[in-house]
């Protein structure tokens, strides 16, 4: 049941923001982005089981996007692409995703910018290639696979003024030698 949930909660979440971005006049998103560049760090904790014992309970996060436009509205959409990671060791095996691929965030409200105080809401999802990396080492015997697929996040922030923000995601990705690197993660980053 849950390996059933999971994907259909991120499909519902998806085609939620699909249809938002819709719903707005694609005419509409000729603007400039004043600060588009986004860099971001932080944690990502994987389902449990393998991926724990191949990268650790909790994982490094990072990662940049690039909006490449926006709406006028007075809670605009920002159309991105975007490059992530998330990975670790643990014990003599480790777990890496390497992920590309485009996105789509909504706020709730207008961006607090600069200058504004107060913070604006937004949610979002993306997908792309993602290039799995795992090396196993329980129980004395190593195996080693890499493989690239097609994978996806949802995701929900928070932007503070001075373009700080925090954001969560939960990623969702197959199985890669019996590890599962889907997980979630919270970051700091900032705008510019």
């Amino acid at each position: 049941m849950k390996k059933l949930l999971i994907p259909v909660v991120l499909g519902v979440l998806a085609l939620g923001t699909i249809g938002s971005v819709n719903a707005a006049p694609i005419a509409a998103a000729d603007k400039s982005v004043e600060k588009p560049f986004s860099v971001k760090v932080g944690a990502h904790w994987s389902n449990k089981g393998q991926a724990n014992d191949d990268q650790g309970v909790t994982a490094l996060s990072a990662g940049v996007d690039y909006a490449f436009a926006k709406s006028s509205a007075e809670a605009p959409y920002l159309p991105s692409v975007y490059a992530d990671y998330a990975g670790g060791s643990h014990k003599g095996g480790h777990l890496n995703t390497y992920g590309a691929g485009v996105a789509a965030k909504i706020y709730a409200q207008t961006p607090s910018g600069a200058t504004a105080s107060g913070a604006s809401l937004y949610y979002g999802a993306g997908v792309g290639v993602y290039r799995l990396e795992d090396k196993n080492t329980y129980g004395g015997v190593i195996t080693s696979k890499t493989s690239t697929s097609v994978g996806g996040k949802v995701l929900v922030g928070a932007e503070i003024s001075g373009n700080y923000f925090v954001e969560g995601n939960y990623t969702l990705l197959p199985k890669v030698n019996g590890a599962n690197p889907s997980g979630f993660g919270l970051q700091v980053g900032i705008r510019f």
